[in-house]
């Protein structure tokens, strides 16, 4: 029984850590797509912009890749737990 917690538990862990990691870098990446086309009109402040977006694009990927490694770690010692438990 305690083995079944554990597997749905990660489970429900690990998509709903999947699906809002998903939602909220599509949310961002759009807001940045659009605040990044509506500055780049401007001729001055373009480069600054462009930077900016690519930085961000470059430190999103590590904090959801950092979340995806984390989930994993996670799934792991829940493997772990359970193989210890002798269900």
């Amino acid at each position: 029984m305690l083995c079944l917690f554990y597997f749905f538990f990660y489970l429900i862990f690990s998509y709903s850590l999947f699906f809002s990691s998903l939602f909220f870098s599509s949310l961002f990446f759009s807001s940045l797509f659009f605040s990044s086309l509506f500055f780049s009109s401007l001729f001055f402040s373009s480069l600054f912009f462009s930077s900016l977006f690519f930085s961000s694009l470059f430190f999103s990927s590590l904090f959801f890749s950092s979340l995806f490694f984390s989930s994993l770690f996670f799934g792991r010692v829940l493997i772990l737990l359970n193989r210890n438990s002798k269900c």
